[in-house]
């Protein structure tokens, strides 16, 4: 993660990171490093959602699409990055 990018506890076992002046495909690519590398450390599953800030859509509106897609993820089998 660089210094400017938040990591945030968003509920029991899922977390939020929002990574600033990333396009939906870097975006995707920094995501699969951490998926990469949490699964050498740990014996679970992560399932990602992700999606991209738009000045046409709320805040609220932005962690909703990502937490479908983040749902979709979890539907199709775990271990997978979904984008929304």
């Amino acid at each position: 993660m660089r210094d400017f990018d938040v990591v945030a506890r968003w509920g029991g076992e899922e977390f939020a990171i929002i990574l600033k002046d990333v396009d939906l495909s870097q975006a995707k690519k920094r995501t699969k490093i951490i998926l990469e590398g949490a699964r050498d450390y740990l014996p679970v599953t992560f399932s990602i959602g992700i999606t991209q800030c738009n000045q046409k859509y709320s805040l609220k509106q932005i962690f909703e699409k990502a937490d479908e897609a983040l749902m979709k993820a979890k539907k199709q089998g775990k271990n997978q990055i979904v984008v929304g």
